[in-house]
């Protein structure tokens, strides 16, 4: 999932292409800005990903999100990370407000 990190608000999402042991993702045309990468599963299916029970993991540590800023310019690559089903989003001083996993909604 690909999140405005000003609105918080869902700019894309994709299904990840599992190959081999990783699982593959890839936005395109995405305009220029500063996003949140995300990526969890639904498995009640009620629209929400990473709530108790569900794997979650965001760019660049599993613990609290990193942003990712799109100039235009050039392509992205290398936004990998873990996701796992004990992981916590949490604040940090250093980063953006945190983006709980009850507001994961897609």
């Amino acid at each position: 999932m690909l999140k405005d990190n000003v609105t918080l608000s869902v700019v894309d999402k994709v299904s990840a292409q599992i190959i081999g042991d990783t699982y593959h993702y890839q936005f395109e045309h995405v305009p220029p800005g500063t996003y949140q990468v995300i990526a969890g599963t639904d498995l009640d299916n009620d629209g929400r990903v990473c709530e108790t029970g569900e794997a979650c993991g965001t760019y660049l540590m599993p613990t609290f999100v990193r942003t990712v800023v799109v100039d235009g310019n050039n392509d992205s690559t290398g936004i990998d990370f873990e996701t796992s089903f004990d992981n916590v989003i949490n604040a940090n001083m250093n980063q953006t407000p945190a983006t709980l996993p009850d507001q994961l909604l897609y």
